[in-house]
Formats: C-alpha cells, structure tokens, sequence
C-alpha cells in the first residue's frame, strides 16, 4: 500500500478550505499554514446577505484507508447556535493528489436579524471516531462584501 506525506503528518491531511461566494472574489485558505489558520479564528471571511456560496475541503490521504470520514460544522450567532450539521465525505484510500470535496450550496441569512458576526467549528473525524481536524473560524453576514 502507498503511503504519502512524512510519517508527522496525520493520515487525514487537510489542505485548504475554499469559499466560493457569488458575485465576489474565491476565497482559499492554506489549513497547512497557522497564519492562514489564525485568519479563519480572528477574522475569517465575509459573506453578502442572500448570496449563494459553496464551502470546499482540499485533503489528502496519507497511508491508511480512512472510513466513513465525515464533519461536524456548528454555527453561532452570539450565544445561540444557529446550525447544527453533520455531514459525510465519504471513504478514501491513500493518494498523492488532493481530494476536493464540495459541501453544496447554501444561501447566505438575509435581513437585520441574519446580518452580523458568526463563530463557527468544524470537526473532521471517521468511523472509528479519529478526529483528524478541528478548525474554528468566523464569518459575517454584511449588506455588501
């Protein structure tokens, strides 16, 4: 069996998040880089109200098959939780060149009550319930990017 990266490295790698926003620029953020990871935490990424985005994962097997790899994204506003997802990837094998997974589309809050700042953590963990992630971000909801 193949494996890749450097024996440190987890065997569920995750690369990058990508945020695709309409009628704005993508965003990218490098999960292999703390100061791109720090961006998420403190100031994260903004999002029109009523836009439609798509939030994807870049990740990489390293050496063992990963089973049933899924994530768990909780989003606040304030102290209330506002969504409360689990979602499955799938099952992967060890390769070389990253896997893109697209979470779908969603429509951005819209109006004063879903305008403002959100905190939000995703979970990354298997089957065998490994948690290979947890990226905490934020995010706000404005009239205009």
């Amino acid at each position: 069996q193949a494996t890749f990266g450097s024996a440190d490295d987890p065997n569920v790698q995750m690369l990058k998040l990508i945020i695709e926003r309409q009628g704005a620029p993508t965003l990218e953020f490098d999960l292999q880089s703390e100061s791109s990871r720090e961006d998420l935490k403190k100031g994260g990424f903004v999002l029109k109200e009523g836009c439609t985005y798509t939030v994807k994962l870049s990740f990489r097997v390293n050496r063992e098959v990963v089973l049933g790899l899924a994530v768990y994204n909780t989003v606040k506003k304030g102290a209330i939780k506002v969504l409360k997802d689990k979602g499955m990837i799938g099952s992967y094998g060890p390769q070389l060149d990253p896997i893109t997974f697209s979470f779908g589309s969603n429509e951005a809050p819209k109006g004063v009550l879903g305008r403002g700042n959100y905190s939000a953590k995703m979970t990354f963990f298997d089957d065998d319930k490994n948690v290979y992630s947890d990226l905490p971000y934020l995010f706000s909801v404005k009239k205009d990017f």
